[in-house]
């Protein structure tokens, strides 16, 4: 089996990486504060090379996610999870401001079709069986917020979703999509046919 960056071993040394000398391969142990002190040396300079040039990054970023989707959801949560936990003070007043945002978002583009009733099933459903409601195009991209605009989808899809349309994501990921707006679509036409059945 192949140690994995981080590895902690019994005498607590830590694995960075495997080199090779004369062809044989060797491993590459570091004390916890030395591990430490290299890692942020290596996301520093990353960091560097990220700013230096943008657009070339984007365009790897982009390339990796669609070859690895499952991976790049993976990332994605655990470091938001990451994230929210070293700044959790930071995190809830991002999550208010998003709030607020998305709200004046939402009034702006409001679509004069819009049937509350049918996003009030969303939203119950979302409650009842821990998932969200989802805009199919972002409101950030010009998406309306009407129930047509609207589905259900798991948390994590969501977040891996994020400001993208459906188009610019993988093919996987467009299918699991594609199939959540059919589920949500019939969850509504199903919530009105047991209301016409309560009144008949």
């Amino acid at each position: 089996m192949r140690l994995k960056q981080g590895f902690v071993r019994e005498d607590g040394k830590v694995f960075s990486q495997y080199y090779k000398v004369n062809g044989v391969e060797k491993e590459m142990w570091y004390s916890q504060e030395s591990f430490k002190q290299i890692k942020k040396r290596r996301n520093e300079r990353n960091i560097a090379r990220q700013k230096k040039d943008k657009e070339k990054y984007a365009a790897y970023v982009k390339e990796w996610r669609l070859k690895n989707p499952e991976k790049s959801k993976k990332h994605s949560r655990e470091s938001s999870q990451a994230w929210r936990k070293r700044n959790p003070e930071a995190s809830k007043i991002r999550s208010t401001l998003m709030h607020g945002k998305r709200k004046a978002i939402k009034a702006n583009n409001l679509h004069p079709d819009h049937d509350k009733s049918k996003e009030r099933i969303l939203v119950q459903c979302a409650k009842l069986m821990n998932l969200e409601v989802d805009h199919i195009i972002p409101l950030t991209r010009g998406g309306m917020h009407w129930h047509e605009n609207l589905r259900l989808l798991p948390k994590g899809l969501n977040a891996s979703k994020n400001n993208r349309l459906d188009s610019e994501l993988s093919l996987q990921m467009q299918l699991e999509l594609s199939v959540w707006k059919t589920f949500s679509k019939e969850i509504i036409n199903d919530f009105y046919i047991d209301l016409d059945r309560e009144i008949n």
